[in-house]
């Protein structure tokens, strides 16, 4: 680094005046104060994850703790860390203009992250790779040599929001270890496990972790061990010592799309027998899918059946714990949340993962098992995320087609165009090609996972009919149904004809009747989402053309159901995406002379802490579901079992819903 001067850009100074010779400022650190730098440096940066402002400093425990910057005029790049205190070094997994992962030791200083670069513009990005109980990382400045700058750094659209919650497996406990080794930040890699693939998969940098090693669904140890429901909502993790949650998360700051929970093994692990039982395992996994859903309504929430079930000989505390997330996530979708699903991973007869090779100490899976496991679960949870949301997963197959698009120029002058993305399989010089595409997206590339066969087993191992058997499947009419099922189509019934095991065909009460015929052709396809097209290519009516209101319950089709008029009222904007692109249509557009402003999608209000709510008196309130036909078009009834808790002062879904999907009355 001859010939250059490092220039510390602090993300919260205030005024600096213009120097040219390195200073020591109060906190101890060197820096080079220029005039042209501001108070608004740390806002070009771009944090993934829940970091938070606290004492001119930004701040993190949970992961992955990510950090991109974006810059130029400088040939090095680094940033001023406080790492948490241990007896050896945390890494950081970096890249550089979207090349290969760099892993980086540090403990204190600062953390140079490349040097030997061109003048040219440049993103760098990274992320903390040990989990969030070792402690929070501070990040107080930007290390560039004298003349470099912070440049924006912005997308062209959204992506895909994706957060992994689970224990060690999710946080990557020992992935690159061996049953002997000790366990440690060296051997701890969160860019190592199946969610990193998953995100990698679906084109996607906006992903992060809430997973703790031995954290679990009931609790153990005497209570030490707090569980998962009272660690998430909380902004870091926090330990018992600590006597409770210091500062609770704000979640109208992120809203995933969708949410894996990974949990269950510790249950097994360290759980006592006499109370890790289905009903105690459901009844705590609920609480917490419940937890996740009021925080998140609108995530498509996948619930995964622990790895160790397969490889754990059939025994009943297992078994016990399976049944109980199933029977949790059967529960939920019988209220009426379609967005809850249940991945299997596979039986003792067919494991997804070899029990002997693919783990590093017989629990935790090695790096080409996290692949393995990561290319099992997409096959699946990608067709059902696409068609949740297919304006941000496009294509077909396991990998979604659609990416962030980062608009940047070259990081060195042989290129035109750089590469920003994050995948295991990029390559890691921009100055080795005359163009690089940029753009986050699988299908662009080849993947970093293995290929698995096509051909799986069911996790039930139960005898599967195929196609051209003598089974057909159809939707049951929504009349045969119960109070709190909602009727499917046919063409998502016929796939369970084939022996497909997930929704629609696990359901109970059944959502799809099978009955023999002679000439069945087959599975009916899923229908096929459809991108909906940029809003830049869709004109916007004029002012006061369109008045759009939904069409009520009775003019839509067996398997569609009706909006509110808040929802469409957006459509007449030329908004292009639901409830406005259905077909068939959910709203209806007619021309209108005095057409206000599209009005306010409804705001989905925090419920208050449940311990500020003092609750009734046992007995004093019965609360059960209010019929189908007492609520307006849009509104969907629950079951007594849900309203039940409402009579225990319980502040959330669906005790809190306007209109009430409860009629509570004193005994």
């Amino acid at each position: 680094m001859a010939g250059h001067m490092l220039l510390i850009l602090f993300c919260f100074g205030l005024g600096v005046e213009s120097k040219r010779t390195l200073q020591l400022n109060a906190g101890g650190a060197f820096i080079q104060m220029r005039s042209d730098l501001t108070a608004a440096t740390f806002s070009k940066l771009r944090f993934i994850g829940r970091w938070y402002s606290e004492n001119n400093a930004m701040k993190h425990s949970w992961g992955t703790g990510t950090f991109m910057m974006k810059f130029q005029g400088s040939a090095s790049i680094g940033v001023n860390l406080q790492s948490p205190s241990y007896q050896s070094p945390h890494y950081y997994v970096c890249q550089v203009d979207g090349g290969e992962d760099l892993r980086l030791a540090h403990s204190s200083g600062a953390l140079m992250i490349a040097d030997g670069l061109s003048l040219d513009e440049h993103i760098v990005k990274c992320g903390r790779s040990s989990e969030a109980s070792y402690g929070v990382t501070t990040l107080t400045g930007v290390v560039l040599e004298s003349g470099g700058e912070l440049l924006p750094l912005t997308t062209a659209f959204s992506e895909l929001r994706y957060e992994a919650i689970g224990d060690s497996i999710t946080a990557g406990f020992k992935v690159t270890g061996t049953a002997s080794e000790q366990a440690s930040p060296e051997n701890e890699d969160v860019f190592k496990t199946y969610e990193r693939y998953i995100a990698d998969a679906w084109g996607t940098s906006d992903w992060r972790v809430v997973a703790k090693s031995g954290i679990s669904i009931l609790p153990y140890a005497g209570g030490a061990e707090k569980v998962m429901e009272l660690e998430w909502p909380c902004r870091t993790f926090w330990a018992e010592w600590q006597g409770s949650c210091p500062a609770e998360w704000d979640f109208t700051l992120w809203q995933a799309d969708v949410v894996t929970i990974n949990l269950g093994t510790n249950d097994f692990a360290f759980g006592d027998a006499s109370r890790v039982t289905k009903s105690n395992i459901q009844k705590g996994y609920k609480d917490l899918v419940m937890l996740v859903r009021q925080k998140y309504p609108n995530a498509l929430i996948a619930c995964i059946q622990p790895l160790q079930y397969s490889c754990g000989g059939g025994n009943a505390k297992l078994e016990a714990i399976v049944e109980g997330l199933e029977a949790a996530v059967q529960e939920m979708q019988q209220g009426g949340d379609s967005k809850v699903r249940y991945y299997r991973t596979g039986t003792i007869a067919s494991p997804w993962l070899d029990c002997q090779t693919h783990y590093s100490d017989y629990t935790h899976p090695t790096v080409e098992g996290n692949q393995i496991f990561a290319e099992k679960l997409l096959e699946t949870l990608t067709d059902e995320l696409r068609f949740f949301f297919p304006e941000k997963c496009g294509g077909s197959g396991p990998r979604c087609e659609r990416g962030l698009v980062e608009s940047t120029t070259s990081s060195s002058s042989a290129s035109s165009t750089t590469t920003s993305r994050w995948s295991a399989s990029t390559t890691s010089s921009s100055s080795a090609s005359s163009t690089t595409t940029s753009r986050w997206s699988a299908s662009t590339t080849s993947s970093s996972v293995p290929s698995v066969s096509s051909t799986t087993s069911t996790a039930s191992g139960s005898s599967l009919t195929t196609a051209g058997s003598s089974e057909t499947c159809v939707a049951r009419p929504q009349s045969a149904l119960p109070s709190g099922s909602w009727e499917t189509t046919d063409s998502y019934c016929a796939q369970c004809s084939s022996g497909y095991a997930y929704w629609p065909c696990d359901t109970d009460p059944p959502l799809c009747d099978c009955s023999p015929g002679s000439d069945m052709p087959g599975p009916a396809p899923l229908p096929t989402s459809t991108l909906a097209p940029s809003p830049a290519t869709t004109p916007a009516p004029e002012p006061g053309s369109l008045n759009c209101v939904a069409r009520p319950q009775s003019d839509l089709p067996s398997g569609s159901w009706a909006t509110t008029d808040s929802y469409c009222a957006q459509c007449s904007s030329g908004y292009a995406y639901w409830p406005c692109d259905t077909d068939p249509p959910l709203c209806d557009c007619s021309p209108g002379s005095d057409m206000p402003g599209p009005a306010p999608l409804p705001t989905s209000t925090l419920a208050p802490s449940p311990a500020t709510t003092p609750a009734p008196e046992t007995g004093s309130l019965n609360c059960v579901a209010r019929p189908q036909s007492a609520l307006p078009s849009g509104s969907w009834a629950t079951t007594d079992s849900y309203c039940a808790i409402c009579a225990t002062g319980y502040q959330w879904w669906p005790c809190q819903q306007e209109p009430a999907l409860c009629n509570c009355s004193s005994d």
